[in-house]
């Protein structure tokens, strides 16, 4: 569910860790952080393919944020993975899942835009109550992974 919030993350001044010395470099890192709230989140092993880099590791926050990465001229996504929480997965615990593609249900259910994530094995989740998946017939591809 896209709700105008871009940020996925949580954490106070005093969790940062100096980073080889330096504690305002342009790279910050934390002892600890919080998810801000429980959805669905992406984690992405990509590279640099201008540089020729080796795979990274990206956690992004919503399908926008996935969407717009993956756009970017030098991202080579090796694999997407969905970060699911139980009350999406259907069972007690967060999930990490090879993602295939996200769709969008055509209109909106209260006020918001519904994705649907189908995983590699096929199963499909939405990030907002949806009675029975497997009956949609009609939605938009709005990314797709090899």
């Amino acid at each position: 569910m896209q709700d105008g919030i871009k940020f996925m993350i949580e954490t106070t001044s005093s969790a940062e860790l100096a980073r080889n010395g330096l504690k305002n470099g342009a790279i910050q890192t934390w002892s600890h952080a919080f998810l801000e709230k429980c959805r669905p989140w992406f984690y992405v092993d990509w590279c640099d393919s201008k540089k020729h880099s080796p795979t990274q590791v990206i956690m992004l926050g919503t399908p926008d944020i996935l969407k717009e990465f993956s756009e970017q001229h030098s991202t080579s996504i090796k694999m997407v993975y969905i970060v699911t929480p139980p009350h999406i997965n259907g069972s007690n615990d967060w999930k990490l899942e090879p993602l295939s593609s996200i769709s969008v249900l055509p209109g909106m259910i209260d006020e918001c835009q519904v994705y649907i994530y189908e995983l590699r094995n096929g199963i499909r989740y939405a990030d907002l109550r949806v009675d029975d998946l497997s009956e949609l017939q009609s939605t938009d591809t709005f990314i797709q992974f090899r």
